[in-house]
């Protein structure tokens, strides 16, 4: 059996095949070699990034599914949190991210 399903399942298998090369390169990229004011300047990006794609797409021309925002302002939250988290961190007053 595999993870999505009956294992004769062409699609199935595709799909197993995708997600082991997925987390094959999760594992690959996590030994980058990134020191904490590079990963807080990415975070940062990646958030204004995010912000971006909000106010281009949550309304006007460009407009996309509710659903779609709204997925993007969670995952904006996310990255928000986690930037604050590292933040609080470094100046050595971190709550557990999780709670």
């Amino acid at each position: 059996m595999t993870k999505f399903g009956n294992p004769t399942s062409v699609s199935a298998l595709l799909r197993d095949e995708s997600e082991r090369r997925l987390y094959a390169l999760f594992d690959d990229i996590r030994t980058l070699d990134i020191g904490r004011a590079e990963a807080r300047e990415l975070l940062h990006g990646m958030c204004r990034s995010k912000g971006w794609w909000i106010q281009t797409f949550a309304s006007g021309p460009k407009k996309r599914p509710p659903h779609d925002v709204e997925k993007a302002r969670r995952q904006l939250a996310v990255l928000l949190r986690l930037e604050e988290w590292m933040l609080q961190k470094e100046a050595g007053h971190a709550a557990d991210p999780g709670g």
